[in-house]
């Protein structure tokens, strides 16, 4: 049987026929804050509606009543309190009025309902963890005598006996507006948060972060407080979806057409890649892609290798192939656009098993193209050689789409080149088509004879061997200044790049100074949204744009994009982890800003703290990449070329 994930006791005061001024959405308040957590899984207590209306006398005694419920059924779970009405202070002390409390001082004894009553209802629960939400005026006051009571506790036992935490919508000398709190709660959690606080990967909201999203959503009406355990996961994420697929951070405006089944699906099959670049933005290529076609249909078996520089768009050619060939992609491709026109590309459903290595050991690589395969090797002991033996033994007909070899997990891009991806394509009607640099870092400068050590590890024993190199594509500058004419030309540039002559003349200086990199042409990109047209006027408008690309790389064009930021030191430094980070990112709580102020001791001395991670999120999106895992949203970057510069930068040493 499933353990319920707690228990809520919500009491809206509801002021008629009384001396005390109508609060009409208190009552109502509380109902809609009780259903939410209701829908997911938290047990009512019946009598709390007939309470609206009850003595202070009565609402304790059913609160008592609800606390020893709890202990009773040893409902070791997380508990909700939510109380509105008019609060008033008293002798050093928060009250909330009923109906029937008197219209002026004292407040004591059954008069009114204290603060240390509802503490102690808490408390005496038995429960792990649990929240107090006093929706009231001057409730600042009340959560503090409720973290003294905390204190009080924590002092004559080893520890705290719960994780106890109080949100309440103003300060101590504050007023409360009627509606707000709930109001603005319920939107940011159905909606998500509009500060960034949390992302739809947290399965859980805290209440830090949701103090913050209030205090940004309410501005000036009132200020929402914490105190407590402010990390306390009670709150759930209605937008949490523990499949979801990994997506670039400002890719969300994009793919809102589509349902959410149809988006995880395209997303998932996009390997991560941006979907932005892959779709609507996507330009040329058709030689390379007629190249790809061409091999499909004339190999039986064998590797094709798709290479290049870094920054020239291996995975956003591949990612594009795995969408537009994947049958379950099809009906999002046709909503976005992608099939609109001529489109190369080889026949749906080609590819029987699409995989995305980066940050992957041999083995994980293995396991998941057998489940895509559904070939059982739950229990191996060796996923690679039972993976390519049940292969060999079946004689079936597979061709195998792999992305991001040189980004596997340091030390295992050999095994899974040698061991699964040459396996498996040197096996009759086995194919193999592969993306990676022609060695891990990039740099590695090959002779026409000697294609780079990584790629050479791939050569199949039996079967073709072919390699695309999209650094040497011919028609990369026309079609570098084509992908910036048409995001000019965008409907969210054209209102700043009205003039089509003045967009041609933009782009083919971005193609030239790209040198065949289309990831500078996306630096430029950034650069000209900002500026607009207006940008041509100045005789040194050249000078505004990246520098190009030369023997440094895209170094250059990274160190002017972080210039551009008003704080640079404080985005570079933020970002610095996500560099160093493994698997699917890092998680923004806790870890990653520890992480960021630890490496950057050395540097600039800053500490950073989840502000700064929120800022980071907001203000460079673009750079990262937004995942799920253990119930969290977790980041990493972009691009490898970033986390490449990123770590050469951090060990260069102390800054000037």
């Amino acid at each position: 049987m499933k353990q319920t994930p707690g228990s809520i006791f919500s009491v809206g005061i509801e002021y008629l026929n009384c001396p005390h001024p109508e609060l009409p959405n208190a009552p109502n308040d509380a109902r809609l804050l009780e259903g939410f957590f209701v829908d997911w899984g938290f047990l009512p207590f019946a009598e709390c509606w007939r309470l609206r209306t009850a003595s202070a006398r009565d609402i304790v005694d059913v609160l008592e009543k609800w606390a020893d419920s709890i202990r009773g059924a040893r409902m070791t779970v997380g508990v909700v309190l939510y109380m509105a009405g008019h609060g008033k202070l008293h002798n050093g002390r928060h009250y909330l009025l009923t109906a029937k409390s008197p219209s002026r001082p004292p407040y004591f004894g059954s008069k009114a309902i204290s603060v240390e009553d509802m503490a102690q209802a808490i408390l005496n629960s038995g429960a792990t963890a649990g929240l107090i939400m006093l929706d009231t005026c001057y409730s600042g006051f009340a959560a503090h005598e409720i973290q003294q009571a905390l204190d009080r506790v924590s002092s004559t036992q080893a520890g705290p006996g719960m994780d106890l935490a109080v949100l309440v919508p103003s300060l101590h000398h504050e007023k409360s507006y009627s509606g707000l709190f709930v109001k603005n709660i319920l939107d940011a959690l159905e909606n998500g948060s509009t500060g960034g606080h949390w992302k739809d990967g947290d399965e859980y909201v805290t209440l830090f972060e949701l103090r913050d999203e209030l205090r940004l959503r309410l501005k000036d009406d009132q200020c929402a407080y914490v105190a407590g355990r402010d990390g306390l996961k009670i709150f759930p994420n209605p937008r949490y979806r523990a499949d979801a697929a990994d997506r670039a951070v400002e890719l969300s405006s994009l793919l809102r057409r589509l349902s959410d089944d149809d988006r995880e699906h395209f997303l998932r099959k996009a390997a991560s890649t941006d979907a932005g670049d892959i779709g609507w933005f996507f330009t040329g290529r058709q030689q390379m892609s007629h190249q790809v076609t061409d091999w499909l249909s004339g190999s039986d078996n064998g590797v094709l290798v798709v290479t290049g520089l870094p920054g020239t768009g291996k995975s956003a050619f591949l990612g594009r192939l795995a969408v537009l060939t994947d049958q379950g992609s099809q009906h999002a491709c046709r909503v976005l656009g992608l099939l609109d026109g001529e489109v190369s590309r080889p026949a749906v459903g080609i590819f029987d098993s699409v995989v995305h290595i980066k940050n992957r050991r041999a083995d994980d690589v293995a396991r998941d193209i057998a489940e895509q395969l559904e070939i059982d090797i739950t229990d191996s002991s060796s996923p690679s050689r039972d993976l390519v033996m049940a292969l060999h033994d079946s004689q079936r007909s597979v061709t195998v789409l792999a992305d991001a070899l040189d980004e596997a997990e340091l030390g295992d891009e050999i095994f899974i080149a040698r061991d699964v991806l040459r396996a498996i394509g040197s096996l009759p009607k086995c194919r193999v088509v592969v993306g990676t640099r022609k060695d891990r870092d990039g740099r590695y400068d090959s002779r026409p004879d000697d294609p780079g050590p990584l790629i050479n590890s791939l050569r199949p024993r039996a079967g073709r061997f072919d390699i695309i190199d999209l650094s040497a594509d011919e028609d990369t500058d026309a079609d570098i200044e084509k992908y910036v004419e048409e995001r000019l030309a965008s409907k969210d540039m054209i209102a700043d790049w009205t003039d089509a002559e003045l967009r041609q003349t933009v782009a083919a200086v971005v193609a030239r100074q790209a040198r065949r990199v289309f990831l500078y042409a996306r630096f430029a990109i950034r650069v000209l949204q900002g500026a607009g047209q207006e940008l041509m006027r100045s005789p040194d408008w050249r000078s505004r744009l990246p520098g190009a690309v030369g023997q440094a790389g895209l170094d250059q064009a990274f160190a002017q994009d972080l210039q551009r930021f008003d704080d640079p030191v404080l985005i570079e430094e933020v970002l610095t982890p996500l560099a160093f980070a493994r698997g699917k990112g890092l998680p923004r709580r806790q870890i990653w800003p520890e992480l960021a102020g630890a490496l950057a001791l050395p540097r600039s001395g800053r500490a950073y703290n989840s502000a700064d991670i929120s800022r980071v999120i907001r203000e460079a999106g673009w750079y990262l990449i937004e995942g799920t895992e253990d119930g969290q949203a977790v980041f990493r970057l972009y691009h490898q070329s970033i986390g490449d510069y990123l770590r050469r930068e951090a060990t260069r040493g102390k800054r000037s």
